[in-house]
């Protein structure tokens, strides 16, 4: 996701929509890992069912 690539990338100040790429590459793996971790949560990712 960061690596120094993204700094080459930067370095001709793209824009995506409307703001920089550097702030939208970060806003958007934001998003992805916050979407990911909001499902992990509904589904009880990685947690054993115990039957009683």
């Amino acid at each position: 996701m960061e690596s120094p690539l993204i700094l080459l990338a930067n370095s001709v100040q793209p824009m995506v929509l409307g703001i920089p790429f550097f702030i939208f590459w970060n806003l958007l793996w934001w998003f992805i890992t916050t979407v990911l971790f909001l499902i992990g949560y509904f589904i009880d990712w990685g947690s054993k069912s115990v039957d009683y």
